[in-house]
């Protein structure tokens, strides 16, 4: 709902809704969303941030097989990041939206689905893991079995880490197998050829974060590397971009 991208992305819930295309969206639920613009007398701007109130907006609980509110989780360094589960209904299209500003989460960790754009490069990180690990966690839970997954902008593309895992556990399949499964299954739409649009993570912040992954999949770290790797000039080592790793996981890119 900020700016271009964010129209988009609702443009493209109406239209599935319209043309009757079983489409699902996930996203995040931003407690304070993108700022109020206001102008002072002297013609500044002041970004005011107002806390939304949920229960206001058109969204519904959504609550498992035995009635409670649906919760996901993802692992963090030393704890366990939750998020409850929102619905919202754009026509006939479910959009399903993640929340971590509950109780069972750390303060720190409660502002993950903060603010739109605040926070730093490891809270950035903490809320592309909630959206791409947590968002499929939400559809096993819900038992949603998308035939094709769309990438609208890299910021999901930990999606694909995840079905790759889940596809290892549940059918058997090698890490080449699944790998080359979720490929077949993803497309990708990136939006703008400006850096600043693409997401990168430093390799000692991502393997903090991401570290256990690697054994998950049964390959070494340096392979989990080379999915997103991104030259670091301003220093020796490699970066990741979350762009590369979409673009790696994908069978066509718009």
């Amino acid at each position: 709902y900020s700016g271009g991208l964010g129209i988009l992305a609702g443009d493209l819930l109406k239209q599935a809704s319209d043309d009757g295309c079983p489409l699902v969206g996930v996203g995040l639920l931003y407690r304070y969303g993108y700022f109020k613009q206001e102008v002072s007398l002297h013609g500044e701007q002041i970004a005011a941030l107002e806390a939304q109130k949920f229960t206001c907006q058109p969204l519904h609980p959504v609550y498992d097989a035995q009635g409670n509110w649906l919760r996901v989780n993802i692992a963090l360094p030393g704890r366990t990041l939750y998020a409850q589960v929102r619905r919202a209904d754009v026509g006939r299209t479910r959009l399903f939206l993640l929340d971590t500003d509950i109780a069972e989460n750390r303060p720190e960790d409660r502002k993950v689905t903060g603010q739109l754009y605040g926070g730093d490069r490891e809270l950035r990180l903490k809320q592309e893991m909630l959206l791409g690990i947590g968002g499929m966690r939400l559809l096993q839970s819900l038992e949603i079995s998308p035939d094709v997954f769309h990438f609208n902008e890299g910021h999901v593309a930990f999606a694909s880490l995840e079905r790759i895992r889940m596809l290892m556990y549940d059918e058997n399949m090698s890490f080449e197998e699944a790998l080359e499964w979720v490929r077949s299954t993803t497309v990708f739409t990136t939006h703008t050829p400006v850096p600043a649009g693409h997401e990168i993570f430093s390799e000692e912040l991502l393997r903090r974060y991401l570290g256990h992954f690697a054994p998950l999949l049964n390959i070494s770290w340096e392979h989990l590397m080379q999915l997103g790797n991104w030259p670091n000039h301003a220093r020796s080592g490699q970066d990741f971009s979350m762009s590369l790793l979409a673009a790696n996981t994908s069978i066509r890119m718009n």
